[in-house]
């Protein structure tokens, strides 16, 4: 007799981590977005408050004590998008690396990963070619093996929208199951049999896998060609994304045991599916309570926490299923009941007040491009690549690891001349190089600019939007460096039918002309920002990284010339991506309370240098206007100046030199912080009157004070400045000052992540100059400092149990 089946209730929690990418394609970097004050762009605010939390959830005791820390993404199943990993590994490579290993941990534990990869910069499939589905696919199975070292078992489809094409490109690339929303279903039936079952009314049951197979010319199922389907409960997944049941990890559970049917005598498993910035960021502390559900209360309720792999194994379908069509035959989506309507125009999905007439000319505009570039790229291509679409599709390989720093340049020119040995024709020339690179990088913005958020709300002059149209201009600047000169007109025409809710920025061609070319970054202002930055504080000869460069300065002068001083050499460039090569002679003037400006020329460098520095050996009298004549005879180029700069490298340089400044006139800072906290000690009353009445210009000093010890240990980590940094701390608190203190992001927390990893791995030296800044921080109330050395603490505290164990 077999023994009696008891069955088992599982959950599978699977969360998309997901931003759009918001690198600046002229610089690499992310802009200052004002909107994510007070941090300087969303993707750090997010990571503050949902991330990185998320590696460490608290449980707390009732008096609020901490008794252990969750790492919740060793319990989730999830996704990241691989452009936001790639931040991530570039700002918070601690962080990152424990993300890693918890989805390593879990295949160790369970045999499968609790991670699965996502379509590369999150287009829409369906409204996607199908050259561009399938290099979006593999660009992101390939990201995800550089990352986490394994072939993904699943693909999150970008808003859960697809159609039968999509699915087959799935199997193809062996794509073990996907998720889908509840309504996307359309029928079911048992498997091996002919009755189906219309869900496309009522909801499918979503506590069991299915499968849907692709079919022959006759309609009938290929046996080897299938995937895995599970579907979320669409009701459970809306109460944790937009009710209030992740206040209290107990009604989370109970609302979460409510789902299961107790009559049943099959195993069940409830999925539930959001977005993973749910956790955190727009739900506040609900990574405590994914953390105590489960640990403890989906333990007590007889629940079981698995991974979506994992359970498939054990659990293969019984059932088989088929999906909508959606209205217009292209499929459907977890975010529009309209089928994909929200990113082609033709719904209200997110219209919150406003009109949507932009979205169908913003989406025609982009295809018209989109399919201008793709003849451009087969017409040039096939010149130089042994297979277009080939080398398009490998091209990941490179871009994966593109250096965010030079620590990593040799890894990456090993990888990029691989790639161009495999997908190349033989006896290229370098310009041939060159270009084939150019081809492939204005394909990669071609589909960067359908990054799906761009669509998704309510306005196209968001930052969303925005950020597509400035790959789309990435891509137009590119093709007409090839000799393609006329596309941004043709471009504009039809992007100026595209009507802005907000009568200041018109249309869309408006919005490109206001808010996108203003961001260009030619490799001439590029330089000058790198030159501003280098002789305001050191001029060496040594190679720097700059934003896609290698710079190198060669033949280095400085000359006093009156009121100006003179530095001038040539300066080496090298695109580490497309590996174009520049050679520019410069003449950088500077002159006291003056922002720089500077010369620069690519024609016959070496030349004009000597004949430049001749000229000015012998005049006398030197001033500005003087200058800027002369060097524009010897270089014929037009002089550059600081208010050229886009808006974001302004504040750059403006920042960097303003803390310089404050540095080099620190002894006057010090002496009047002196003064004043000498008058606190030996009189506390005169002290407290004197506060009330000067309470800012006392809260400023402290501030610049502070700012001015920590920079100078930055640069110089002497242990002495740390000490005397913590000592001025303490006087602050001690007097109750409480100064402006330095933004979210303070210079601290970078320097600290140098130490981190050596202070997790237990080296005594990182260790304590890690608790000598927690004093600092504490006595500063700098939180998210404290946040991050906490962070690390709790991870030295964790592997000392386990050595000890």
């Amino acid at each position: 007799m077999k023994p009696k089946h008891h069955a088992n209730k599982h959950i599978s929690i699977h969360a998309h981590f997901y931003q759009p990418p918001r690198e600046n394609p002229w610089t690499n970097e992310v802009d200052f977005q004002p909107s994510a004050y007070p941090f300087e762009n969303w993707n750090q605010r997010i990571a503050r408050e949902c991330y990185i939390p998320n590696l460490y959830a608290p449980i707390k005791d009732e008096n609020n004590k901490v008794i252990e820390t969750i790492n919740n993404y060793e319990f989730l199943n999830f996704n990241f998008g691989p452009t936001l990993l790639s931040w991530l590994e570039k700002e918070y490579p601690y962080y990152y690396k424990k993300i890693i290993a918890s989805v390593q941990k879990s295949h160790k534990e369970t045999g499968h990963l609790n991670a699965i990869a996502q379509i590369y910069n999150h287009v829409i499939m369906p409204l996607a070619s199908f050259n561009d589905q399938l290099t979006q696919l593999l660009w992101g199975i390939n990201d995800f093996k550089y990352r986490f070292g394994f072939e993904p078992e699943s693909v999150w489809l970008p808003e859960t929208a697809a159609n039968k094409e999509t699915l087959k490109l799935l199997i193809d690339q062996k794509i073990k199951y996907i998720i889908l929303a509840p309504h996307q279903a359309e029928k079911i039936r048992l498997l091996d049999t002919k009755k189906w079952t219309d869900v496309s009314k009522e909801n499918i049951d979503p506590k069991k896998p299915y499968f849907w197979h692709d079919k022959d010319e006759e309609g009938k199922n290929i046996t080897n060609r299938k995937i895995a389907v599970f579907f979320y409960d669409a009701g459970l997944s809306k109460a944790v994304a937009f009710e209030n049941i992740m206040d209290h990890s107990s009604v989370f559970a109970d609302r979460a045991l409510a789902c299961y049917d107790d009559k049943t005598k099959e195993d069940q498993l409830l999925l539930i599916a959001s977005d993973g910035e749910t956790y955190g960021h727009h739900q506040k502390f609900s990574d405590m309570t994914l953390a105590h559900s489960f640990k403890h209360e989906f333990k007590n309720r007889s629940i079981k926490t698995v991974n979506l792999a994992s359970y498939l194994e054990t659990h293969q379908p019984k059932y088989e299923v088929e999906i909508k069509k959606g209205p217009d035959g292209e499929g459907t989506s977890w975010s529009c009941a309209h089928g994909v309507r929200r990113w082609k125009g033709g719904c209200d999905c997110g219209k919150e007040r406003n009109i949507l007439h932009w979205r169908a000319p913003l989406r025609a505009s982009l295809n018209w491009l989109r399919d201008v570039l793709i003849e451009i790229y087969k017409q040039e291509g096939e010149k130089l690549f042994k297979d277009v679409w080939e080398a398009r599709n490998n091209y990941i390989k490179p871009l994966i690891t593109l250096p965010q720093t030079g620590d990593k340049l040799s890894s990456h020119k090993k990888t990029l001349n691989e790639f161009l040995a495999f997908n190349l024709k033989e006896n290229l020339t370098k310009e041939d190089i060159n270009k084939a690179l150019n081809l492939l990088e204005m394909q990669k913005y071609a589909m960067y600019m359908f990054t799906s958020c761009g669509w998704f709300f309510s306005d196209i002059s968001r930052i969303e939007a925005v950020q597509n149209l400035k790959y789309a201009a990435k891509a137009i600047e590119i093709a007409g460096k090839l000799g393609f000169k006329d596309i941004e007109k043709g471009f504009l025409s039809l992007l100026e039918l595209a009507p802005s809710n907000h009568p200041e920025f018109k249309t869309g061609a408006d919005i490109y002309k206001n808010l996108v070319t203003s961001n260009k970054l030619p490799i001439e202002l590029a330089i000058y920002g790198h030159l501003i930055e280098l002789f305001h504080f050191s001029a060496t000869e040594e190679l720097h990284f700059k934003y896609f460069y290698e710079m190198e300065i060669k033949k280095l002068k400085t000359n006093d010339l009156d009121r100006l001083k003179l530095t001038s050499g040539i300066l080496k460039s090298k695109n580490t991506i497309t590996k174009e090569y520049h050679e520019h002679a410069f003449a950088y003037f500077s002159e006291k309370k003056e922002m720089p400006f500077i010369c620069l020329t690519s024609n016959d460098a070496d030349n004009k240098l000597e004949i430049m520095r001749k000229t000015f050996s012998s005049m006398e009298n030197i001033n500005k206007e003087k200058a800027i004549t002369e060097i524009e005879k010897i270089f014929s180029e037009k002089i550059i100046s600081f208010k050229e700069l886009p808006f974001n490298e302004k504040t750059n340089i403006i920042k960097k030199i303003v803390r310089s400044i404050k540095s080099a006139n620190s002894k006057e800072a010090f002496k009047i912080f002196k003064s004043y906290m000498g008058l606190f000690e030996k009189n506390r009353d005169l002290g407290s009157i004197l506060f009330s009445g000067l309470k800012e210009e006392i809260r400023s000093y402290s501030k610049e004070v502070i700012e001015i010890l920590i920079d100078n240990y930055i640069r110089t980590k002497n242990s002495d400045i740390l000490n005397e940094l913590r000592l001025t701390a303490q006087k602050i608190k001690l007097h109750k000052i409480e100064p402006d203190t330095i933004g979210q992001e303070n210079p601290l927390i970078k320097e600290i992540f140098k130490d981190f990893s050596n202070a997790s791995a237990g080296a005594q030296e990182s260790v304590d100059k890690l608790l000598e800044i927690d004093k600092i921080a504490q006595c500063l109330s700098y939180n998210n400092v404290l946040f991050h050395i906490y962070n690390v603490l709790s991870d030295i505290n964790i592997k000392t149990r386990q050595q000890g164990d």
